[in-house]
């Protein structure tokens, strides 16, 4: 919907892209990124968050000084709360056993103590797409993220390629909180792209989606939300009817 004429800065340029998810849309920029060439490294971010430019020149400046031995690794930004905004949410992730831990999650910034705890390594092994800073090279190497049109693709896509996911104080983003952000259609997206996840870089895939099914069904059936019920079997439905699907 953004005219391309219409941008007319120097170091800014709009690609028109179809509707094809938030995977369609950050794979199109990476392909333009390779396709143009002279760049060593991209930023993924979403276009929902309030961004502070001094984390873009904070990351620009730790990439000029990286030793070598991380050229590969990819600077996650913290999530920070747009509602309560001296809290953060999650500084990187990892996935265990099925489950997304939120590393550094409720970290309160006006605290000093909050800013020391948030410096220490805690081995996440993905980054979110709210802002990741990952190499081209990278890119060049894994090919890019899975068409999952919405949800996981950065679980996913940092699992698969990166290294080594470094965070710090300074360069983070402002989030709506995910509390409020429910849908049915959303549980089915999430559901089924987990299972692919999980199938590609788990171990007891069985098990874990049995244990998904029925504790996300029964989360539905004790809250009352029917609704999600359908939405979360079409997921499993969908799953089982394999990659050419």
């Amino acid at each position: 919907t953004i005219d391309p004429e219409m941008i007319n800065y120097r170091h800014c340029r709009v690609y028109q892209n179809k509707n094809r998810g938030g995977s369609g849309g950050f794979a199109r920029g990476m392909l333009e990124v390779l396709q143009n060439g002279g760049f060593t490294h991209v930023i993924l971010m979403d276009d929902d968050i309030s961004l502070d430019y001094i984390a873009i020149k904070k990351t620009v400046s730790f990439l000029k000084y990286m030793k070598p031995e991380l050229d590969t690794a990819g600077i996650a930004g913290g999530m920070l709360e747009r509602n309560k905004p001296c809290f953060q949410y999650e500084a990187s992730a990892k996935l265990e056993k099925g489950k997304l831990v939120h590393l550094k999650n409720g970290l309160n910034f006006v605290n000093v103590d909050s800013l020391v705890i948030n410096e220490l390594e805690e081995g996440g092994n993905y980054g979110a797409w709210w802002y990741l800073c990952m190499p081209v090279s990278v890119i060049k190497k894994h090919g890019l993220p899975f068409p999952f049109f919405i949800k996981t693709d950065d679980i996913e896509y940092g699992l698969r390629t990166l290294d080594r996911v470094i965070v710090m104080n300074g360069i983070g983003v402002w989030h709506d909180s995910f509390e409020g952000k429910f849908s049915y259609y959303l549980e089915y997206y999430i559901k089924r792209n987990e299972l692919v996840c999980n199938a590609i870089h788990e171990k007891h895939t069985l098990f874990l989606a049995v244990k998904k099914l029925f504790f996300g069904l029964g989360k539905c059936l004790a809250s009352y939300n029917y609704g999600s019920v359908k939405y979360i079997t079409r997921a499993f439905d969908d799953y089982l009817r394999g990659t050419d699907f």
